[in-house]
């Protein structure tokens, strides 16, 4: 995982904002039942973001605070494309 160079003015949010206005997916690594949902860390080697949510992963739940905090995040709605009961997940702009 890498994280923005020491000085750099880019986060994650704003890598994932920048993202999704010229790609329709991006993949992300959600880890559920943390204490506050948050975009910890972008990998570049890897290409996806690493996300956690305070959702547990019940009945669903952790997905749709997934999806809700990405719509807060980016102002576009996703759906998950691939992965919906992993960690690892694809998300399409719709």
């Amino acid at each position: 995982m890498t994280k923005p160079e020491a000085g750099s003015q880019e986060n994650p949010e704003n890598i994932l904002i920048e993202k999704l206005s010229s790609a329709d997916y991006v993949a992300v690594i959600v880890k559920p039942g943390k204490s506050e949902s948050r975009i910890v860390s972008y990998s570049e080697r890897n290409d996806e973001f690493i996300i956690e949510l305070k959702a547990r992963p019940v009945d669903g739940k952790a997905n749709t605070e997934l999806l809700r905090y990405m719509k807060k995040l980016t102002g576009s709605a996703l759906v998950i494309a691939s992965g919906a009961s992993s960690r690892r997940k694809v998300l399409k702009r719709i």
